[in-house]
């Protein structure tokens, strides 16, 4: 089994999608399963760089997305990348392979996370393939493209979900789903409505700080509206 991966972060190697991978690729490759890393970020900036991306595609198994959230979707580069990839492969160009989306925020709410995974499901119906379903994971800033294991307890629910993957995928135990997300699981200890407090007053006092006085103001709305 070939397994590529499409890192959708803008920090390319020095990412948390990057560490995500890295992470599940540490232990797929000692059991004869390489993974690819390709960069979209990189292929946004360099497209001659997709063609190799694209060789490999057609001659993988899995496809691995794995990318934060950018305001509340996917990040543009990574966007950019997967419409491409529509447009020379043609619809269900991809048919009878695998995908499997790694989501995640630094917000703890599993909800900011659903529309990524939604397009990479779309994505996967336009082209044939197979959905394995989608690691949802939240209050992953401070990981900030460390290794995982480097983040010790902070990370261990995440590493638990992944090594739990990583066996499901060597034996062969991924099969198609309708779930949107196999797991949702967040780093941070705290009930959500608290993190969501403690993040109000740290924006408001930073605001503050700046010299912003009014967080709703909207600068560019029609006068009167």
């Amino acid at each position: 089994m070939n397994i590529v991966s499409l890192i959708g972060s803008n920090r390319g190697e020095k990412s948390t999608s990057a560490s995500m991978v890295n992470y599940l690729a540490q232990q797929l490759v000692p059991q004869g399963i390489p993974v690819s890393n390709h960069y979209a970020v990189r292929m946004y900036h360099q497209p001659h760089a997709q063609a190799v991306f694209l060789q490999e595609l057609q001659e993988s198994v899995l496809l691995i997305v794995s990318s934060p959230v950018y305001v509340d979707f996917l990040p543009a580069p990574l966007i950019h990348v997967l419409e491409g990839v529509r447009e020379r492969m043609g619809r269900n160009g991809l048919e009878g392979r695998k995908i499997l989306a790694i989501i995640h925020s630094g917000y703890p709410e599993p909800q900011q996370r659903r529309p990524s995974l939604e397009m990479c499901r779309c994505f996967a119906r336009e082209m044939g393939m197979e959905w394995w379903g989608g690691l949802s994971f939240g209050g992953t800033s401070p990981i900030s493209g460390q290794s995982l294991e480097a983040m010790g307890g902070m990370t261990k629910g995440i590493r638990s979900v992944l090594n739990q993957t990583v066996e499901k995928i060597v034996k062969g135990g991924l099969t198609g789903v309708e779930t949107l997300a196999l797991e949702d699981r967040s780093t941070i200890p705290l009930s959500p409505w608290l993190v969501k407090l403690m993040m109000n007053a740290m924006i408001r006092n930073n605001a503050k700080k700046s010299g912003i006085k009014d967080l709703k103001a909207r600068p560019y709305g029609v006068k009167g509206k």
